[in-house]
């Protein structure tokens, strides 16, 4: 599903025209956003969690020289999906 298809099964569903179901996603991407850069966890009941991770900063090989290249840290999103969520999924 890309972002057209979902934004008009969105507008379908909640009876509202295209702009405003992407307004509303706009503004639910950017909650998201913030709320994780921030640190939140964000838990969406009989969904899933969504978290960052902090990735401490580590040396690799660059594949075209093998030179050492040192990667800075960063944030990393992760999704701990509810159990219920998991388990519908496998009955689909």
């Amino acid at each position: 599903m890309d972002n057209a298809e979902f934004l008009s099964l969105l507008a379908s569903r909640l009876g509202c025209s295209i702009e405003s179901a992407s307004s509303l996603s706009d503004s639910f991407i950017q909650m998201l956003t913030h709320e994780l850069d921030k640190g939140s966890t964000i838990s969406i009941p009989d969904f899933g969690n969504l978290h960052v991770v902090k990735e401490d900063e580590h040396v690799v090989k660059s594949p075209v020289s093998n030179e050492p290249i040192l990667m800075p840290p960063k944030l990393v999103p992760q999704f701990t999906p509810h159990p219920e969520f998991k388990e519908k999924l496998h009955i689909i």
